[in-house]
C-alpha cells in the first residue's frame, strides 16, 4: 500500500498571526502531528509520500527521523488547493495502478491512530471515506448518506441533511484508482484548481457508489481551528493551552 499525505497548505484559518505548518505542531515529547502519522504508516509498512509547499523545509525537519518519506514539492501551493497537490503526484498514482496497490489519501493536519487504518482495511469496498456521525452538528464538511453511501456533500449543507462529518482520510482500492484518476484529470484540465483532491471522488459518486465509514468513537481531529488543536492536547492529557504552543510555533 502507498499513502499520499497532503501537507502543502498555509492553514490560514488556524490563526491570524503567522505560524509554522499545521502538520508540524507539537503534540508532546518532541513529536509533531505529521511525525505521528508517519509512525503509523511505518508500523503498517505503508510507503509514505508527502506533498509539501508552505515552509516545506520545516516539514522536512519535523520528519528527520523518517528517511523513508518521499517528498514532493508543490511550488504553486498559494494558487492551488489540494487537488493541485494530488495531481502533481500523478506518477505515484499510476505506479499504484500498475502494481495493483491500494492507496491511502489523507490531509496532513489530521491527528489519528492506527485503529482507523485497521478499520479502513477491514472493509472490502473499493473506496472508503472515513466519517464521524457524532459531529453532524458541529463539523466542518458534511456528508448525507443513503444506506451508508455518500449522496450529498458540502460545507453549507442544511442541518437536517447532515449525517456525519468527513474525517479527512480515504482508502482507494487499486481497482478504483483508474476511476479516481480519470476524474482528477478531468477536473484539472477544466482548470478547477481551487478544488480539493476529494472533489475527484465526489464527482464519481453518482456512477460509482462511495461508502462513508463511521469511525465508531475513535478519537481524531483535523486541525482547522485552534479549538481542534486544543482537542488533541486535551485528549493526550498534556494540560497545555493550545494558544501557548501556537505562539511558540510562530516565525
Amino acid at each position: 500500500m502507498k499513502a499520499l499525505i497532503m501537507a502543502a497548505g498555509v492553514g490560514s484559518r488556524l490563526s491570524d498571526a503567522p505560524h509554522d505548518p499545521k502538520c508540524t505542531l507539537s503534540i508532546g515529547d518532541g513529536e509533531s502531528v505529521i511525525a505521528h502519522t508517519m509512525g503509523i504508516l511505518k508500523n503498517r509498512c505503508v510507503e509514505p509520500h508527502l506533498v509539501v509547499g508552505f515552509e516545506r523545509n520545516k516539514v522536512r525537519a519535523a520528519l528527520s527521523a523518517y528517511p523513508e518519506v518521499v517528498f514532493h514539492d508543490n511550488p504553486f501551493y498559494r494558487v492551488t488547493n489540494s487537488i493541485g497537490s494530488c495531481w502533481l503526484v500523478r506518477p505515484v498514482i499510476l505506479e499504484a495502478i500498475r502494481n495493483g496497490e491500494d492507496l491511502l489519501l489523507a490531509n496532513g493536519d489530521v491527528y489519528w491512530n492506527e485503529e482507523l487504518l485497521d478499520l479502513l482495511c477491514s472493509v472490502p469496498d473499493e473506496c472508503l471515506m472515513l466519517c464521524d456521525k457524532t459531529r453532524a452538528e458541529t463539523g466542518d464538511y458534511f456528508f448525507h448518506l443513503e444506506n451508508g453511501y455518500i449522496t450529498e456533500y458540502g460545507k453549507e449543507m442544511a442541518p437536517e441533511k447532515r449525517d456525519c462529518e468527513y474525517v479527512g482520510i480515504t482508502l482507494i482500492r487499486s481497482s478504483f484508482l483508474p476511476v479516481f484518476l480519470a476524474h482528477l484529470d478531468q477536473l484539472i484540465w477544466q482548470e478547477n484548481y481551487g478544488m480539493w483532491w476529494e472533489d475527484a471522488l465526489y464527482a464519481a459518486c453518482e456512477s460509482h457508489p462511495i461508502r462513508a465509514l463511521d469511525v465508531e468513537g475513535h478519537f481524531w481531529s483535523e486541525i482547522d481551528y485552534i479549538e481542534d488543536y486544543q482537542r488533541i492536547l486535551d485528549h493526550l492529557g498534556m494540560g497545555v493551552d493550545a494558544r501557548q504552543l501556537l505562539r511558540k510555533a510562530r516565525f
